[in-house]
């Protein structure tokens, strides 16, 4: 026995000398959770929930008790609206006007590019119909119809008009079983032209959605490719467009000014909307300040979170970003792109002009409270439900492997790593019946 316990004093030694102690917290905290991947959080309509997965379109809603194990207060009546069929993987979609949902599959070894239709899942009805008719005003079609270069959760399809290599951010203007009808922007300052040269390759980047109780907004990259490595962000520089979404058309916001260095991984907009913050690949933040008169965002200055040393934090492309604004401060939530690491918690004064550099900066890391379940998994998608409480956020957040939770974040203590920052619900335990965003 003696042994045995010498071996055990080993390992913890081994364990406590080899790692950061992120290994040993998962190996303290760890629980059963069930091996459920999100990609998209659609939507919540009603208490019925909207999420994309690799397996297709689902819904989920009606909370009731179903058992005595772990799972027992799951969301039941778990419904797949739109499956993966004949090899087919649901890549886009959206939910339309608490109506529709819209969506584009890839075939394997087909071309994901050219669409002529789209498919359409009828809330009301339950119907299905998976080939409608697409149309894109102001875009030129080709005689193979649209290149799609995605459709988001906000309804913006972003369409490639190969003939003039130009790239146009859509937006759902008729929606129903007969046809789709999207219409493109078509302001100059909206349109990217991605034309390549011999001395300046362009690409079509990425797109990102924020989306809160007051506003929506989303910002859609042009990215320079500036030398021949690959997968390098230090290899791209990337042009900026901000927009601003009312009553599902989006308008754009601001564009930047001049060539943003490295790759965005998610983004936000202060409260009084005269700010942007992009948090970058490598785990920089940059402050842009918009002028909404001459729809310019400059660039003011950049912080690497994390400091400079090999410790510095790395994001995923549509990492969890999540802004908050309290008591004189402004703090952004986010997940580094490892499963083992905390919740980060980034804190700054805040800046209702938008012009102020960033100072006083300051990161948490959180493994407690409403970052208890999210601190040993990635997260996917998050979801920001309505409160009448104005000190608190509640979200649903799903996860790459671990399912879907609702967290509570308490402003006035969002920094703490302990039970006082908010709360969260077990794996699949989530709640969508508070009140909800339209």
């Amino acid at each position: 026995m003696k042994i045995k316990h010498f071996l055990y004093a080993a390992l913890l030694a081994v364990l406590l000398a080899s790692c950061d102690g992120s290994v040993l917290v998962e190996v303290v905290t760890a629980e059963d959770t069930p091996d459920k991947n999100y990609q998209k959080i659609l939507g919540v309509v009603s208490g019925t929930v909207y999420y994309q997965n690799k397996k297709g379109l689902f819904s989920n809603s009606s909370s009731s008790e179903q058992g005595s194990d772990i799972y027992s207060k799951v969301l039941n009546g778990e419904n797949t609206l739109v499956a993966n069929s004949n090899g087919a993987l649901v890549r886009y979609s959206c939910l339309y006007g608490s109506q529709y949902l819209l969506y584009f599959q890839i075939y394997w070894n087909s071309n994901d590019g050219y669409r002529s239709t789209i498919g359409l899942y009828d809330l009301s009805s339950g119907t299905n119909y998976p080939s409608v008719p697409l149309n894109v005003t102001g875009v030129t079609a080709t005689s193979d119809g649209y290149w799609i270069k995605g459709l988001h959760e906000d309804g913006g399809l972003v369409v490639f008009d190969k003939a003039n290599n130009k790239v146009y951010l859509c937006y759902p203007a008729t929606v129903n079983s007969s046809a789709v009808t999207f219409t493109a922007l078509t302001d100059s300052d909206s349109v990217l032209d991605v034309a390549n040269t011999s001395s300046m390759q362009y690409e079509v980047g990425a797109y990102f959605l924020q989306r809160t109780q007051a506003n929506t907004y989303s910002m859609m990259t042009r990215v320079h490719k500036v030398n021949n490595d690959e997968e390098d962000d230090d290899d791209h520089d990337t042009d900026l467009y901000f927009f601003k979404w009312n009553s599902g058309v989006p308008s754009l916001l601001a564009k930047s000014s001049g060539t943003h260095p490295y790759r965005p991984a998610n983004f936000v907009i202060n409260s009084s909307g005269t700010a942007a913050y992009v948090l970058c690949t490598n785990g920089r933040l940059y402050k842009y300040s918009l002028d909404l008169d001459s729809k310019t965002a400059t660039k003011i200055n950049y912080y690497k979170s994390g400091g400079y040393s090999s410790g510095g934090y790395s994001y995923g492309t549509g990492c969890m970003m999540y802004y908050i604004s309290s008591g004189g401060k402004e703090y952004i939530v986010t997940k580094p792109n490892y499963k083992s690491r905390a919740i980060i918690v980034l804190e700054f004064t805040e800046d209702t002009a938008g012009t102020t550099e960033i100072a006083d900066f300051d990161d948490s890391s959180l493994r407690k409270g409403f970052a208890y379940r999210l601190d040993s998994d990635l997260i996917n998608c998050f979801y920001e439900l309505r409160t009448d409480d104005s000190s608190k956020s509640k979200l649903l957040a799903g996860t790459n492997e671990s399912g879907m939770v609702s967290i509570i974040i308490n402003w006035d203590n969002v920094t703490n790593n302990s039970s006082s920052n908010g709360s969260t619900s077990a794996s699949e335990q989530y709640d969508t019946t508070l009140n909800l965003l339209p």
